[in-house]
Formats: C-alpha cells, sequence, structure tokens
C-alpha cells in the first residue's frame, strides 16, 4: 500500500465516522513524514480498526472498548525497519565509542610518568589548536578531532563558519594548556593517558 492509498483508506475511515478528524490529522502528519522508513503496514492497522468496528456493530464489543482499542491503534508508532534499526544501532555505538574515547578520563596509578607539566601546558597554549599537547600526552582520540575540526576550519575559512570554528579549537586548546599548567598532583588534569601523574 503506498503512502496515498494509506491517506485514503483513513480519509474512508475519517467518512465513516470511525475516527475523528484529530485522529486522522495525527496519522496524516506521521504518514507525510517519511513513511520509507516505516515497517509496521498502515493496512494491518486499518484493517484491525475495521475489525474493531465489525464487532462493534455486532455488539461482540462496547462504544468504550472500540475507542480505546482505536486510540491504542492510532497511537502506535510506526518502527524503524530491523536493518535500518541495525545501522542506527551501529552509527550510535560507534559515536558513542567515540566520544567516550575523548572524554575518558585515565585511571590513576599513583605513578610518577616521563610527561612534563609545563611542557604540555605550553604545547596547549600555543599549539593547542593542532592537539600538539593532547598527542604529547597520549590522548590520541582527542588529539585527532582537535587536529581535524582545525584542518576544517582552515579549509572553510573562506566562508564565515570556518573561521569560527578554528578560532572555537583555539581556545580549548589554550583553556586545557592553562588547566593543565595550573593543575596539581590528584586532578584529571594533572594526569597522562595512561593515569601516571605528570612531573612538574
Amino acid at each position: 500500500m503506498t503512502q496515498i492509498d494509506e491517506l485514503k483508506s483513513y480519509k474512508k475511515l475519517l467518512d465513516e465516522g470511525v475516527i475523528t478528524q484529530e485522529e486522522f490529522d495525527t496519522k496524516k502528519k506521521e504518514l507525510l513524514v517519511d513513511s520509507s522508513t516505516l515497517k509496521d503496514s498502515a493496512s494491518v492497522q486499518i484493517d484491525e480498526i475495521k475489525n474493531y468496528k465489525n464487532l462493534l456493530d455486532e455488539g461482540v464489543i462496547t462504544q468504550e472498548e472500540f475507542d480505546k482499542k482505536k486510540h491504542e491503534l492510532l497511537s502506535k508508532r510506526y518502527a524503524p525497519s530491523s536493518n535500518q534499526s541495525m545501522n542506527a544501532q551501529n552509527f550510535t555505538a560507534n559515536a558513542e565509542g567515540f566520544i567516550q574515547s575523548v572524554k575518558t578520563v585515565p585511571t590513576q596509578t599513583g605513578n610518577i610518568g616521563t610527561k612534563s607539566k609545563i611542557a604540555a601546558g605550553l604545547l596547549g597554549i600555543f599549539l593547542g589548536i593542532f592537539g600538539v599537547h593532547n598527542f604529547y600526552l597520549g590522548y590520541t582520540s582527542k588529539a585527532v578531532l582537535q587536529l581535524v575540526l582545525s584542518i576544517i576550519g582552515i579549509i572553510l575559512s573562506i566562508i564565515i563558519i570556518g573561521v569560527f570554528m578554528f578560532v572555537a579549537v583555539e581556545i580549548w586548546g589554550f583553556i586545557e594548556g592553562i588547566m593543565i599548567l595550573a593543575s596539581s598532583t590528584g586532578s584529571r588534569w594533572h594526569l597522562d593517558a595512561s593515569g601516571n601523574e605528570l612531573r612538574d
């Protein structure tokens, strides 16, 4: 059943007084969004409503029971197909994994590492726009993100948005540099990616 056929069927239900104008408008909006992502067949839904209407006409169910069932069926949202659902889940999992790798605070080991707090802080202030301080400390995912955003900002600098992106990453790196320089033992900014304390 095509989108137009579905609309016609719902219009017929409206004309027959099976559904209200409000219920019809709601279903029409749903159908006009993008029926290509819908799994449940609207024809099945329409048939179910017709079957319940027949039961009502035959006196098997009451008007109240019919209205309740009709409301349930009409409020049922279409679910994405299993294939699209899997793709969406994979994308979400990958995106969450990447965001988690950028945000992860390392577990503190209690050991003093080989990385210098002053070097990391100064790299953040002067070269933070390219993620150099994060490469130095071993936060590769975050460093790559900063580098990529900077490169995109440079490429898009011919339009205004690129300049804003470039400046935003520059401020991000600068703030991280300040936070590293101001950090004290035990704080998250005083750790390298392995969880070792930075040398002062």
